[in-house]
């Protein structure tokens, strides 16, 4: 379903939207997007030591877990709204820092590396 650009809030208007000036719109939704989609592999992890161990614990990973994929989703639904209305990284933007951030590139890597394994 296509949305038409005047169904969108502009980008820097959405309360999704990074609050800090000159930041991209695109940049932060994908940065926003890879974060909580890292703490879900970290929430993931965690539960999976606690479930045995220490059942408070582990749910309480649960609920953070469910907040982390709430909340990935939520940036996901404006990143989609800001690329069908036709917006794009603009190169006279500043990147979210921790989109292309060492620490994120190797652990995107090892995750690759996992996977492309024959």
């Amino acid at each position: 379903m296509q949305m038409a650009h005047d169904e969108v809030l502009p980008p820097g208007q959405h309360p999704f939207d990074s609050s800090k000036e000159g930041i991209d719109p695109v940049g932060f939704a994908l940065e926003r997007i890879q974060t909580f989609l890292f703490w879900i592999s970290e929430h993931r992890a965690s539960f999976e030591k606690e479930r045995n161990s220490d059942p408070n614990s582990a749910e309480n990973e649960l609920r953070c877990l469910e907040n982390s994929t709430e909340q990935a989703l939520i940036h996901l639904q404006r990143l989609k709204e800001l690329l069908f209305a036709g917006f794009a990284i603009d190169p006279n933007k500043q990147l979210p820092k921790g989109l292309v951030d060492p620490q994120s590139e190797n652990m995107i890597a090892a995750i690759l590396a996992r996977h492309l394994q024959p």
